[in-house]
């Protein structure tokens, strides 16, 4: 490699295209917004032939990646009881996994790989599509959001960008797109039971009951004949009970705020209350999510007499799956919230969605004050518009989740995890002095952030039969070409009597040979993660797979997984970034010809820092650039040989 060349700064004749695109090449660029994903409601499951048939293959066909997920089919407890609502199995509500298309016939889909996990279609069971963006840049012009969950399809925005970049210019945007909230009663102007003597304590009513409003919705599917009532429908609150009590918030990471009740001043017979409202809806049921992911429950409908009166329950939010190399933040906001509640005049009122889930699986985040969000929505105000009354306001939502792979520092990006505020009494002149007072209403719970997210992905080829038991459950096995190596990363959650795996590869996806082997646990039930490095890969298209090794040399392979370190390409990769100013900033090419490099150097305004020139030869290598004259700030690498050139964002700190 020749010495290095110093050129003086200046405004380089790249000015006017840094000005406009920063640092990513016209070519590599994709602008997405709005809905970008197609749902189809699984109809059923052929798991020998390992198909499913949907409702419909519209916007599908093969080669796409797909996400399965079954929304709902917990069971609950149904008893009249403070314990109705309580999920007693999860059964495949959760269950998600990333799967490619192989075939559409008709209305049938097969797959790739066997799926390896269950799912039960009539626990709303969706196919989403996962649109693929590849190594470039993906530029988020507009609001992107999710359709609404319908009941049946819904609710979830996913996306990958594997080895890209995902800019985020505008805010992406699933808040109140997850369960819906209850409805308010029904029945108007009749039916009021305002008797002291006979309240509405149940936990549960039919649906043309007048003495309680609708349930949230949640991962349990509404109960017929026990839509109603101030029981939780596992995530989803409750409805609030006669007379005029609040609806309770919906729950996801944490408990659902309970509703409020509703208060009557004393009467002289007995001293006892004209139109008692004292059952208001209970709050959500907190859920498992290790393993699983979830939209947020809806919030309880808030109960209600009189026209224009009492308001519903609110939706909580949905799903977003982002996977790629890199984010950039750019100020904006990522959020899964639940919908505030809206404010009522008089009577009960609802409560608030909880928060949904975040997932990133992002390699590198310059954040650049990127918010996160899944909070959840607030419980309704009740206004009593000057009456002697003071009406139930509605339960806060409980916060969602957020997950990250490990590479994401949580102070890298500003989580709000918060639950919704529980709603107050307005405008009452009681002599009870509600004013002002939640009347007993609460807060929905904070949510949380989970790490080492991966979502599963089938590996083995389709076989004949059902199931059979294999010495190895695999959740996933990816491939990351990084630097100079390609990056393996396995993860089982189950192993029995297993020596060890054998890394193998392939020039041609037929001829392989061992590169590596790591020792397997034995025997364990649990979740176990396998990492490894090829430092030596090859250039072009390889295949990698695993042979599983048991202590009595029985042996199973994967699925094979393909990988382009490309030797036609320019690959260009820094590290560290963010680099403190007093280091070096390595930088590792590979060039695919022999020849002279130009490595300039660019703030984002686009005025030139410094130049260098050096020869290249073709394959790897390195070269160190000293950050001693560069100010904090953010600054673009552009490298160019001949007619291939690559650009980086770095960031210098102190």
């Amino acid at each position: 490699m020749k010495p290095l060349r110093m050129v003086p700064g200046g405004v380089g004749p790249l000015l006017a295209i840094f000005s406009i695109l920063f640092y990513v090449p016209t070519h590599a660029q994709i602008a997405i917004r709005g809905e970008i994903n197609s749902y189809a409601a699984v109809t059923g499951f052929d798991v020998c032939a390992n198909k499913l048939s949907v409702a419909s293959t519209a916007g599908f066909q093969p080669g796409n990646v797909v996400m399965l997920i079954q929304m709902q089919g917990a069971t609950i407890n149904e008893s009249n009881s403070s314990a109705y609502g309580s999920i007693s199995s999860y059964n495949n509500a959760g269950n998600f996994e990333k799967a490619v298309i192989a075939e559409i016939q008709g209305n049938t889909i097969s797959f790739t790989k066997d799926l390896i996990k269950t799912y039960d279609a009539n626990g709303k069971v969706q196919m989403v599509s996962i649109p693929q963006y590849g190594t470039g840049t993906v530029i988020v012009l507009g609001e992107l959001t999710a359709a609404p969950w319908n009941g049946t399809t819904g609710g979830v925005l996913a996306f990958e960008a594997i080895g890209g970049t995902v800019d985020v210019r505008a805010n992406i945007n699933v808040n109140g797109k997850g369960f819906r909230g209850g409805g308010i009663t029904l029945r108007r102007g009749n039916g009021n039971n305002c008797n002291p003597f006979f309240p509405s304590p149940d936990y549960y009513y039919g649906s043309d009951s007048w003495e309680s409003a609708f349930k949230g919705e949640g991962i349990a599917e509404t109960i017929t004949g026990k839509e109603l009532g101030r029981g939780s429908q596992a995530n989803g609150g409750g409805g609030g009970n006669d007379h005029n009590s609040g609806g309770g918030g919906g729950a996801h990471a944490a408990l659902g705020g309970n509703g409020g009740e509703n208060r009557e001043p004393p009467l002289n017979l007995f001293g006892s209350n004209q139109c008692r409202g004292y059952n208001p809806g209970l709050g959500g049921r907190a859920l498992q999510t290790t393993e699983l992911i979830f939209m947020g429950g809806g919030g309880g409908g808030g109960h209600s007499n009189n026209e224009n009166a009492g308001t519903p329950g609110a939706n909580g939010g949905g799903i977003v799956y982002i996977s790629a190399n890199e984010l950039i933040g750019n100020n904006r906001v990522i959020s899964a919230n639940g919908n505030n509640a809206i404010n009522g005049l008089g009577d009960g009122v609802g409560g608030g969605g909880a928060g949904g889930t975040v997932i990133l699986n992002i390699n590198q985040v310059n954040a650049q004050d990127l918010q996160v969000q899944v909070k959840g929505g607030n419980g309704a105000d009740v206004d009593n518009l000057g009456d002697d009354r003071c009406f139930g306001p509605g339960g806060g939502g409980s916060g969602g989740v957020i997950a990250l792979s490990d590479q994401i520092d949580l102070t890298e990006i500003i989580a709000d995890l918060s639950g919704g505020i529980s709603g107050v009494t307005l405008n009452s002149t009681s002599e009870l002095n509600c004013n002002g007072s939640t009347n007993g209403a609460t807060a929905g719970g904070n949510g949380i952030v989970r790490n080492s997210v991966f979502i599963p992905t089938g590996l083995l080829d389709p076989g004949s039969g059902c199931f059979t038991p294999t010495p190895v459950d695999y959740l996933y096995f990816k491939l990351q070409p990084q630097d100079n190596i390609v990056h393996l990363e396995w993860a089982t959650a189950r192993e029995k009597d297993n020596d060890y795996f054998s890394i193998e590869r392939s020039e041609n996806g037929k001829d392989f040979y061992e590169i590596a082997r790591v020792p397997g646990k034995g025997t364990y039930s649990g979740v176990s993660t396998y990492t490894i490095n090829d430092n030596n890969p090859l250039f072009g298209l390889s295949y990698y797979r695993i042979k599983q090794v048991d202590y009595d040399r029985k042996s199973a392979y994967t699925g094979i997984e393909p990988v382009r370190f490309s030797a036609g390409e320019m690959l260009l990769s820094v590290y560290p970034n963010p680099v403190q100013s007093q280091d070096n900033l390595n930088i590792t090419l590979y060039s695919p010809v022999e020849g002279e490099a130009t490595l300039r150097v660019y703030t984002l305004l686009g005025e030139e820092k410094y130049t260098a020139t050096y020869g290249v030869t073709k394959g790897a290598q390195k070269l160190d650039l000293s950050m001693n004259n560069f100010t904090t700030g953010w600054y673009v690498i552009h490298l160019q040989i001949g007619n291939y050139y690559k650009v980086q964002k770095i960031k210098v700190v102190r």
